[in-house]
């Protein structure tokens, strides 16, 4: 066995994948789809899934724990991102299909507030083609800075939210990681996933640039 495993390949003529899908890393949610066109989707809710897959780079040598990152504050990370979308309406705020506004206590308008909000106020939603108008607690709605609120966007925005909770992208690079990969499933055999390459510096390109 000595003699074999002396003739194996380096770890880092290959590269090291982490793969989380645990079940608390799940939201409930409703949404719909407005679409461009004029067709609207009926409100509806998933019970959606989230996993992720950390990619390292190839060559990389693993520090002396032999990790590539910890499992556990990847799960932390990903469960607390599925979170703050439980048991919520998914509102997209850049949809062009729809007007979307905040009202304050006393009914007044006021500035849209993104994510969660736990104040007291109403927000309504109307969509633009057939006047459909949908008016909920603020509190009860999450406000995401997407078009729509898509399993494909949705795996952008954990994504996102994720590697923000995992230190940002300089971090993870340091520790190794080429990509990361998020995918959000609504039902069974139905996932969607967004891949993001990292980069030298933990540079990449925002939503702003």
């Amino acid at each position: 066995m000595a003699a074999a495993a002396a003739e194996w390949p380096r770890p880092e003529s290959g590269h090291f994948e982490l793969f989380v899908a645990k079940a608390a890393c799940k939201f409930n949610a409703a949404h719909f789809i407005a679409h461009p066109d004029g067709y609207r989707e009926r409100m509806h809710g998933h019970n959606y899934r989230a996993e992720i897959t950390v990619k390292g780079r190839q060559g990389w040598a693993l520090g002396e724990d032999g990790y590539l990152l910890d499992f556990g504050s990847v799960k932390k990370a990903l469960k607390a991102s599925c979170a703050e979308l439980d048991e919520t309406f998914l509102c997209p705020a850049k949809c062009a299909a729809t007007v979307v506004t905040q009202l304050g206590a006393e009914g007044e308008v006021v500035p849209l507030a993104p994510g969660r909000w736990d104040g007291r106020g109403t927000l309504r939603i109307v969509v633009k083609h057939d006047g459909a108008e949908f008016t909920m607690p603020r509190s009860d709605a999450i406000v995401l800075p997407l078009e729509q609120a898509s399993a494909e966007l949705l795996a952008w925005y954990i994504c996102c939210r994720t590697l923000e909770r995992l230190g940002g992208p300089a971090a993870l690079w340091a520790q190794g990681a080429e990509s990361l990969r998020v995918g959000v499933v609504e039902t069974e055999h139905q996932e969607a996933s967004f891949t993001l390459p990292l980069r030298p510096g933990g540079a990449v390109a925002t939503a702003g640039s």
